[in-house]
């Protein structure tokens, strides 16, 4: 199984522990919402994945790893 395979097999597993850990780190007046936090990792999660699957050379690959990737990609 691939990480992208396990990210949407077990994305709502991820969104309820992120949402919870989250929580713990954003102060008590946080506008954010419960739904806005979830829909937020969705998101993530999804871009993520779809990252994973897309065709990318070594070189590519490495400097999207040092957070030198093109947005969008």
């Amino acid at each position: 199984m691939t990480l992208s395979d396990f990210i949407r097999q077990n994305h709502r597993n991820i969104i309820d522990e992120f949402a919870a850990f989250a929580r713990t780190l954003m102060p008590a007046n946080s506008p954010m919402s419960e739904q806005d936090l979830r829909d937020h990792c969705e998101d993530l999660l999804v871009a993520i994945a779809e990252d994973l699957d897309s065709e990318q050379t070594d070189q590519e690959q490495a400097r999207k790893s040092m957070g030198r990737g093109l947005a969008g990609c």
